[in-house]
């Protein structure tokens, strides 16, 4: 997933999990080809995604995966290059991009995401460059809206 992020989609959203899929690929390069333990894998991942644990560890995890991607979008938006896509952007799509940008940035923090420690401050700064081009009558408008 980590090669279809982009600084301009949404973070990719992992696939819903399929017990058969992944029973499929235990059988067919599970833990019984690297490991020196014999036993019944199949077996044993089977009763795990029966029990009650099953269901809060995946759910940690898929919550995990989703933060990992989203933050790997912010860290890749915080270091492209806005002024390139900004360049023969109408004003409309513009302040769109300042709204976004401002709303991710808040949600980030709120939802506290695993970001490198100067993820904000890069998407501040990507924040102020695209405010900068615009009109001084929207800059002042998109100033009280905050």
């Amino acid at each position: 997933l980590q090669k279809n992020i982009s600084a301009f989609r949404a973070a990719p959203v992992p696939r819903p999990f399929n017990p058969d899929d992944f029973m499929n690929m235990v059988q067919h390069s599970g833990p019984h080809l690297t490991s020196g333990i014999k036993g019944d894998w199949s077996g044993l991942y089977r009763a795990f995604l029966k029990s009650p644990n099953f269901s809060a560890w995946f759910q940690r995890r898929y919550s995990e995966l989703v933060r990992t991607l989203k933050a790997l979008q912010l860290e890749i938006l915080a270091t492209t290059d806005l002024s390139d896509w900004a360049a023969g952007r109408q004003e409309v799509e513009l302040v769109d991009m300042v709204l976004k940008l401002r709303k991710t940035m808040t949600v980030s923090e709120e939802v506290n995401l695993p970001l490198k420690s100067n993820t904000m401050n890069l998407l501040a700064e990507k924040l102020e460059d695209i405010t900068r081009i615009l009109p001084d009558d929207l800059k002042s408008i998109l100033q009280n809206t905050t």
